[in-house]
């Protein structure tokens, strides 16, 4: 049997801490000055998606976006190690496309951003695979993020979320068809369609006013494929999130890149104060990106 792999170790931090309990911190860091904090965040990351199907194929999932991104790390204190991060950064006119990595994904140009000022972009999500059943993992890394949402004072937030290659076209196509993303109902169009014949194929497949039920019952019928929709898309969901646009990213395993957008405005105060915490407050972050 394959030994599980650590979690990495990191230098002891001084940024600010966003929000903690006994067992986890979450640091808030701007850009990745230090190299061996930058290799730690790269290795945990690729690791973390290998394991769902995903991942670059590199030796360190970083990429030329992460010095121009604001950094949540969620530490394990008892022994340094990194458990799980996050990273983010305003979107509009002010900031401009050229250091955003959405763009990549999507067909994203200058035009839209009048329409999306005040988003906060989110991406590259993980908490490594040694802490996921902990639930206060990701539970931290949001009130982190609901930090930044004070600091910034954000409208909406805006990031892929991604379904792995196990799920198989089909299954990619059927969580992108019953979201408004599949190629007719798409607001921004990926740089990578699914294929027709899947889309085509979901589409006859979903009932009218199907639920996440019906879905998932849907799921269980593909071959290989995991029965229930991805955890971190069930958060997002809960949160009122709706899907802008899907993308095919090869250059990530084949993963479903689904674009999601919440809207802060609209969420009910019992939501925002269970995931967001403090959303209202201005974090301690000095001058952010």
């Amino acid at each position: 049997m394959t030994p599980a792999l650590e979690a990495p170790f990191v230098p002891a931090l001084t940024s600010p801490v966003l929000a903690e309990n006994d067992a986890f911190a979450v640091h808030w860091i701007q850009g990745l000055s230090c190299q061996i904090l930058a290799e730690a965040l790269g290795w945990a990351r690729e690791r973390t998606f290998r394991a769902v199907g995903e991942g670059t194929g590199r030796p360190l999932d970083l990429d030329r976006f992460d010095p121009y991104y604001e950094h949540l790390l969620l530490i394990h204190k008892a022994d340094q190690r990194l458990a799980g991060a996050y990273r983010l950064a305003p979107l509009g006119r002010s900031q401009g496309l050229r250091h955003r990595y959405l763009p990549t994904l999507f067909c994203l140009e200058e035009a839209h951003l009048e329409a999306l000022e005040g988003a906060l972009e989110l991406g590259r999500s993980f908490v490594f695979p040694t802490y996921q059943k902990e639930p206060s993992a990701l539970y931290l890394l949001w009130k982190g993020i609901g930090q930044c949402i004070g600091f910034h004072g954000a409208k909406s937030l805006l990031g892929p979320v991604s379904v792995s290659q196990d799920y198989g076209p089909r299954g990619q196509a059927l969580l992108a068809q019953w979201l408004g993303a599949g190629r007719d109902q798409a607001v921004l169009a990926g740089r990578q369609p699914l294929a027709p014949e899947a889309l085509a194929w979901a589409e006859a497949q979903l009932p009218a006013g199907a639920d996440q039920r019906a879905v998932e019952a849907l799921l269980a019928t593909l071959p290989g494929a995991p029965g229930k929709i991805p955890v971190l898309l069930r958060h997002y969901l809960g949160l009122g999130a709706r899907a802008l646009g899907s993308n095919i990213d090869e250059a990530f395993g084949n993963a479903l890149d689904l674009l999601m957008q919440v809207d802060l405005s609209q969420l009910r105060p019992a939501v925002a104060r269970r995931y967001l915490g403090c959303a209202g407050e201005k974090a301690p972050l000095g001058r952010a990106a």
